[in-house]
């Protein structure tokens, strides 16, 4: 008798097929989960990077000194004081409306005479050492100045606000107790004030400022 041959069943075949095709499946939903997860996983790292590296630049940024801000804002309130450079002599309008001039500015004589009538005491008693003193370094700078109101309204000024300043920028000002009084000008008024400074016998360079005008003068 012929030798039969063996003849694979159809069911089993397709059972083999379908397997194969379950288990491609299954590799390639874990390559692409394994794929999605790697990708996943870099974009979380690079944003972790980017907010790091934001917050540190924001960080720096903070910490760094603001120079160019700083010399911006500087020359923008230098340019906005404008101020006004005068001399003895010159009428000025302030930025508060009142027109001043510094009329004259000269040492107070009659300290100076009373400094050299305590020298001549002093050098007779044979006690030199108290020439030595600040009281005969220093002398009294007598100034007059006139205000005017050319406004149709009532304007204020404050005498202690007369600020003097010698060659080395070194300020002076007027005190008597009574610098903080407020004065008024009425419109078309005009006042005469005089202060005192009191300032080294041997400066000779002064500027008077009163609100943005710097009066430049020099003593004879």
């Amino acid at each position: 008798m012929p030798e039969e041959t063996p003849i694979e069943s159809t069911e089993t075949k397709t059972v083999e097929i379908e397997k194969s095709k379950v288990n491609k499946t299954l590799s390639f939903k874990k390559s692409k989960f394994i794929t999605y997860t790697i990708l996943a996983g870099m974009v979380a790292l690079s944003g972790i990077i980017i907010s790091y590296m934001v917050g540190y630049d924001s960080g720096s940024a903070a910490n760094k000194p603001t120079v160019e801000s700083s010399k911006e804002k500087t020359e923008k309130e230098e340019k906005e004081e404008g101020l006004i450079d005068a001399e003895l002599g010159d009428e000025i309008k302030v930025k508060n409306g009142i027109t001043i001039k510094l009329e004259e500015a000269s040492i107070d004589q009659s300290y100076e005479k009373q400094k050299e009538e305590q020298k001549k005491y002093y050098n007779q008693a044979t006690q030199s050492a108290y020439l030595e003193s600040d009281y005969f370094k220093y002398s009294y700078l007598k100034v007059r100045v006139s205000l005017n109101n050319t406004n149709k309204v009532t304007l204020s000024y404050n005498p202690g606000d007369f600020r003097l300043k010698d060659s080395d920028d070194v300020q002076y000002v007027y005190s008597t107790g009574e610098e903080k009084t407020l004065y008024n000008l009425t419109p078309s008024e005009t006042t005469k004030i005089s202060l005192s400074y009191y300032v080294p016998s041997e400066e000779k360079n002064f500027k008077l400022i009163f609100d943005n005008a710097v009066v430049s003068f020099k003593l004879k």
